[in-house]
């Protein structure tokens, strides 16, 4: 039972760790695109 219980613990914080990485690169990668955009549109209205 020891031993499940350290393995189910493993993986739960594996697994948070894979979700806050993910959630890191997604809100990294909307501001990217929310920025060339913001300037692409300054670019294009001249």
């Amino acid at each position: 039972a020891e031993n499940m219980k350290t393995d189910v613990q493993v993986i739960t914080t594996k697994y948070s760790t894979a979700n806050s990485t993910y959630d890191t690169i997604i809100k990294l990668l909307s501001s990217t695109i929310t920025a060339l955009f913001d300037s692409a549109k300054d670019y294009l209205r001249f």
